[in-house]
């Protein structure tokens, strides 16, 4: 590595070289502020408030020794700066078209824009390629507007039309500004290393930028091409700006643990650098599972049917933590080792099981470690590939807390007295029912919801319920037997019941054909018509037939509830590692000495906690002689004279002092 100060002008103004911006980097995308701030410096070295300024660093590499013999030129591929070079440049063109003096334009054409004595393309500067074309079109005065170059070229020259200081001035001003320049030797430094330290001290980039960068860093220029072109740019496309999103369902479905979303580039680093994967092969992947993503994201798979679905869970039911999953169960079906039909069923359950869950209130956190190993718990059962579906039911049909699927009953009792109103899912819900078995569906878009009581009572209505209606309208006003679609809203407000009635009628809404017979509108029909509404949405969103299975674990998370006493502990599962245990004061000692080896300053934190004082005497102690059995854990002592719902009580209540809950810590019972 070679370090060291330098002028601006000198550095950009050395002969025979280009500067190169490797295909990883980011397009060009200073703002006005960083612009203003630019320039706004430039104005005080111009007013002779500063004599020199210092504008930042730039990083770069050499590239290959064959482009100095054949070409004769040298390549700087930049790997920090290209922001910094190309607003200089841009704003020198600016200096150009604005200063009379044929001189200096020739002076600043020759020494910063070409390579003068070199044949094809002279320019100095070599921007990616979105920005290559603008680029070079702008220094053959072909003004490209909307985009950063052209918008900044015009700020630059709106700015310098306006000020009362000589053009002159400000290019004086440019000579006076310096930077560092720190050269890497290609088979010495470690350009990816030093491009982190450089950008954990501040630039934006996003997750997916970094992982970009570390994948095509450290390739010849002919293999970044080749492999940004054929694979990067592909993927790219396919997502937008969904990568980093992407990545990180990526990395949770490989790795069956979830990257924090600010941490996805060191994941992945780690998944590459421990599965000692080959650039291309994982760039090969990673654009065949991206195609996969895109239907999550855009809803263009090739069956109208799976689109409606996806569309269901992702916007609907706001639920994207099945995106791991779901990128699982599309290649098993791309790779044909399940039909549309089990792909079809399969989804349609985990819509059923998210919306029951939503209607009954279950966390929705649970979701995240659910569909996290989803699939490996389904892989799990005995030639699942043959009985895909089952296999799937069974595994969420057995899970527990909270990570039921509920059952009918707790359904239909949580549906029938949940102020659907302000369910979030209650608009998508009703119109679930109007849509169900029904020919001719009207657009979401044009209905409303509709209180048949109405939110505010008058004289008739008070009459209509009887001497309890403020009871009554209290308990069912946001009740579903109460609630239904319309297009007329506004008409309906808090007319009498015979007046909605008529309008109601009148609709080609299905759903509100059940008022056609209806006398009254009071307690006992709202009921009725909630029951009602029940069975359709029980069919909508189905129980899927039970079966008694043979499960190999019978297994509990933190979040559950359940009995131990004359129950073995075969196994523990701690945050995806399994643990192997001959018996709970064995499964207590090594979840301790996990916790400890996790935060060893929150383990001893326990032995003054009160929390962990047992009915005569502490369960934790420096001294072993306090307690009846003791346990060592490096330097601590821990109480082996408890019984199993006691031990598991204490490792509960340690998790929930390191913050672990649900799947982090799963106990498998014999």
């Amino acid at each position: 590595m070679k370090a060291s100060e330098k002028r601006l002008e000198d550095f950009l103004s050395e002969r025979n070289v280009n500067f190169i911006i490797p295909v990883y980097q980011r397009n060009y995308d200073w703002k006005k502020e960083q612009c203003l701030k630019f320039i706004e410096d430039l104005e005080l070295l111009a007013k002779r408030e500063r004599d020199n300024h210092f504008l930042g660093s730039i990083v770069y590499t050499k590239g290959s020794d064959i482009d100095v013999i054949e070409r004769g030129l040298k390549e700087y591929i930049i790997i920090d700066g290209q922001q910094r070079i190309t607003t200089a440049i841009i704003f020198l063109k600016v200096l150009f078209d604005l200063l009379k003096d044929e001189w200096t334009k020739e002076e600043i054409y020759e020494n910063y824009f070409i390579n003068k004595f070199k044949s094809g393309n002279r320019l100095k500067l070599k921007p990616i390629k979105d920005d290559n074309e603008i680029f070079e079109k702008l220094l053959d005065n072909k003004i490209i507007e909307g985009n950063k170059i052209v918008d900044n070229y015009l700020f630059f020259k709106n700015y310098l039309e306006n000020s009362n200081i000589n053009i002159e001035y400000f290019y004086k001003a440019f000579k006076k500004m310096w930077i560092v320049y720190i050269e890497l030797e290609r088979e010495k430094d470690d350009p990816q290393l030093i491009f982190e330290s450089i950008n954990s001290t501040g630039l934006s980039l996003s997750q997916a930028d970094l992982i970009r960068n570390f994948i095509l860093m450290n390739k010849t220029a002919e293999e970044q091409n080749y492999l940004f072109e054929n694979y990067w740019a592909e993927i790219e496309k396919t997502l937008n700006n969904n990568i980093s999103e992407f990545i990180r369902d990526y990395l949770t479905m490989k790795e069956n643990s979830i990257p924090n979303k600010k941490n996805v580039y060191e994941e992945f680093k780690k998944f590459y650098q421990k599965n000692l994967l080959d650039t291309e092969e994982l760039l090969k992947e990673l654009l065949y599972f991206a195609k996969i993503y895109h239907y999550f994201l855009f809803f263009d798979f090739a069956n109208v049917e799976v689109n409606q679905i996806l569309r269901d869970i992702s916007i609907q039911l706001n639920t994207k933590v099945v995106f791991p999953f779901f990128l699982s169960l599309f290649d098993e079906y791309i790779k044909n080792n399940i039909g549309l039909e089990i792909l079809i069923k399969s989804l349609n359950l985990i819509k059923t099981y998210i919306f029951r869950r939503l209607v009954c209130e279950y966390s929705s956190n649970a979701l995240n470690k659910i569909f996290m190993v989803l699939f490996k718990d389904i892989s799990k059962i005995i030639n699942f590939r043959e009985k895909f579906y089952d296999s799937l039911v069974i595994t969420l049909l057995n899970k527990k807390g909270q990570g039921i699927f509920p059952r009918d009953e707790e359904f239909k009792i949580s549906l029938i007295t949940k102020n659907i109103y302000k369910f979030k899912q209650s608009k998508y819900l009703l119109y679930s029912l109007e849509s169900y078995n029904n020919k001719e569906i009207v657009p979401e878009t044009e209905l409303s919801i509709e209180h048949i009581m109405p939110q505010k009572l008058t004289p008739q209505w008070n009459l209509m319920l009887g001497d309890k209606y403020k009871d009554i309208h209290e308990t069912y006003l946001h009740n579903i037997g109460n609630l239904t679609l319309t297009a007329y809203n506004s008409n309906l407000s808090n007319k009498s019941f015979y007046e909605k009635q008529k309008i109601l009628l009148d609709s080609n809404l299905k759903l509100n054909k059940y008022f056609s017979n209806i006398k009254k509108w009071d307690k006992e029909e709202i009921e009725k018509r909630a029951l009602y509404l029940f069975e359709i949405v029980k069919n909508i969103f189905p129980m899927p037939e039970f079966k008694e299975v043979f499960i190999e674990d019978d297994y509990y998370n933190l979040d559950d509830f359940f009995e131990v006493t004359a129950r073995k502990v075969k196994k523990i599962e701690f945050q995806n590692e399994i643990i192997r245990v001959s018996s709970w004061i064995d499964a207590f000692v090594k979840i301790s000495t996990k916790f400890y080896e996790i935060d060893e300053n929150i383990f001893k934190s326990f032995i003054n906690d009160t929390d962990f004082f047992g009915k005569k005497r502490k369960i934790i102690s420096y001294n072993p002689d306090i307690l009846r059995r003791d346990r060592k854990i490096k330097d601590v002592y821990i109480e082996a004279n408890l019984s199993a719902n006691a031990i598991l009580n204490y490792i509960k209540l340690m998790a929930e002092k390191y913050d672990l809950r649900g799947d982090d810590i799963i106990f498998y019972l014999g």
